[in-house]
């Protein structure tokens, strides 16, 4: 994989060929109300860009529109489109691209933590994401927003191996949920709940394999490399705005991962240089 200083990860045109790539499926849209004018594809991946370049509305209708939507597209309509797109087709898209990436990288491990971030009126949205580790790199598969004790069970996908997590987790329901998707859970025992058969099996587990748990640290670095790469306080006021910019940040740092793969660099470079001699003649 490329390192994750490479000019060519900046690259529009390698984003926007990633882009495309990645996004291709069509966004059922509302029924109701007039047609958009434009493709909701095309609507959410202006938005993309936008967080991925940490661009304004006004910045994302001036340079990018265009580019996208082939016409220059009103910030007012961009705005729209942040506020329509729901909780529920972002975590579909962030589970499509993960199960793309996953099927080129394998996996050592696991790891299902969550954290908050805060709107401009400080409210706190949480999430919660499952990060697979690899070799040299790690990325989340799928994500679900929501604090209800059931809202990590929508994140919870099918796969192998460890899969480590907090005792915030340590409940039956779902280590019952993660046991039946194939992982073998540590998790750090809460002392407060009551056993069942869930937990006391995750127990077990946990006092054979309790010296791996240090691993879940590494998790933490893509909440880290987000708040880095793009903060962690949105100027957002609405809930349906700040859950899309987040969840469009997630799918712009999959993005980024992709590029990093060699395979995707080298099919780019080689179309990029065939152009060239092209140009010559």
């Amino acid at each position: 994989m490329l390192k994750r200083w490479d000019p060519e990860i900046n690259d529009l045109k390698v984003f926007l060929n990633a882009l495309n790539e990645l996004i291709n499926e069509p966004i059922p849209r509302n029924k109701r109300g007039r047609k958009p004018k434009h493709d909701l594809r095309s609507y959410l991946k202006l938005i993309i860009i936008k967080e991925a370049t940490k661009s304004s509305l006004r910045e994302a209708e001036i340079k990018y529109s265009k580019l996208i939507c082939k016409e220059r597209i009103d910030h007012s309509v961009i705005h729209y489109w942040e506020k329509k797109f729901d909780y529920s087709l972002i975590e579909r898209l962030v589970k499509s691209l993960g199960n793309k990436i996953e099927k080129i990288l394998d996996y050592a491990f696991s790891i299902l933590d969550s954290t908050k971030f805060t709107s401009w009126n400080k409210n706190l949205i949480e999430f919660h994401l499952l990060i697979r580790k690899t070799k040299e790199t790690i990325y989340p598969v799928s994500i679900a927003f929501g604090s209800n004790f059931l809202t990590p069970l929508r994140a919870i996908v099918n796969g192998k191996g460890e899969l480590f997590i907090d005792s915030w987790y340590d409940n039956n329901l779902i280590l019952k949920h993660i046991f039946k998707a194939g992982y073998i859970p540590i998790v750090k025992p809460n002392k407060s709940r009551n056993r069942k058969y869930w937990r006391r099996k995750a127990r077990k587990i946990w006092n054979n394999l309790k010296n791996r748990y240090k691993q879940r640290w590494i998790g933490e670095s893509i909440f880290g490399s987000l708040t880095n790469w793009l903060g962690d306080r949105l100027k957002t006021i609405l809930i349906s705005t700040t859950i899309t910019r987040i969840g469009v940040r997630i799918i712009a740092y999959l993005i980024r991962i992709y590029i990093r793969i060699d395979i995707f660099i080298i099919i780019f470079r080689h179309a990029r240089t065939a152009k060239k001699s092209e140009n010559l003649y």
